[in-house]
């Protein structure tokens, strides 16, 4: 009886075991059993030290992670790619447009991948098992070749600069435009000192002028004077408009005006 429920016991530990042993291969191997969602394929040049089990953010919010790294080659060109599977949450929407990159590849940081959506909304939605293709990250090489190649610029640029203030020529003509510089500052110094009178008074007579012209601006808007009275009184106005038609559809008249008048002026009538 006793050998029985050893026995027993020792069954349900092996299979406790094995239970735990699966489960842990399936979360290492990226196999999710009892999780619900779907899959998608990203293709990337250079992943950095990307690897599986790396999380997947969308906006920042985790949303899912890297199932599988595989190598694949291009049918066209030839060269390797790495295909990266995701696995994504359920209900997670992920834009047909949307960015997909590396971050956190740079410092002491944890590789991930992050999901940004395009500009437009109204797009279509990645389903189960589609690919992608990523942006690839910049490798670190690549970043410490620029910056020394920047660095080379500059440490160039500061010895032209040198080598060109170096030049007893140079540093003459740069001395001889201070001096001239400063010669003509103090001219100019000189000069308004010299017309500050005539700017004040200058100032005064565009001030009256001013004053003057507000004057004429406002009779007018009084309808004071001719030009206020053709501007405010519309029936003088009309009168006008009437007879610049007439003239335009009888310019004769103003012919005939002018013969009458010198006939009168011949005979002494004026």
């Amino acid at each position: 009886m006793r050998r029985s429920r050893l026995e027993i016991l020792v069954g349900l530990f092996v299979i406790l075991a094995l239970v735990i042993l699966a489960f842990m291969v399936f979360f290492i191997s990226g196999v999710y059993v009892f999780k619900q969602g779907y899959h998608l394929n990203v293709l990337f040049n250079f992943v950095s030290h990307l690897e599986k089990g790396a999380s997947v953010h969308l906006a920042g919010i985790p949303v899912g992670s890297v199932s599988d790294l595989q190598i694949q080659y291009d049918e066209k060109k030839g060269n390797p790619v790495v295909r990266t599977e995701l696995f994504i949450d359920k209900g997670v929407k992920i834009p047909e447009n949307a960015r997909i990159r590396i971050e956190g590849i740079y410092g002491l940081m944890t590789p991930y991948l992050e999901i940004r959506a395009g500009d437009s909304p109204s797009v279509r939605v990645l389903k189960d098992g589609e690919t992608v293709t990523g942006v690839d990250p910049v490798p670190m090489d690549d970043l410490v070749a620029r910056g020394q190649q920047i660095v080379d610029n500059l440490q160039e640029t500061v010895v032209r600069i040198n080598n060109f203030s170096k030049d007893p020529e140079v540093t003459k003509s740069m001395r001889q435009t201070i001096i001239n510089l400063d010669s003509l500052t103090t001219t100019l110094n000189e000069i308004l000192k010299n017309k500050q009178g005539d700017l004040a008074n200058t100032l005064s007579e565009l001030e009256d002028s001013m004053g003057h012209l507000r004057n004429i601006l406002q009779k007018i808007d009084k309808g004071e004077g001719t030009i206020g009275k053709l501007v405010s009184d519309e029936a003088l106005y009309k009168e006008i408009e009437d007879f610049v038609k007439d003239l335009k559809k009888h310019p004769w008249k103003l012919l005939k005006k002018g013969e009458e008048t010198d006939k009168k002026r011949k005979f002494g009538i004026f």
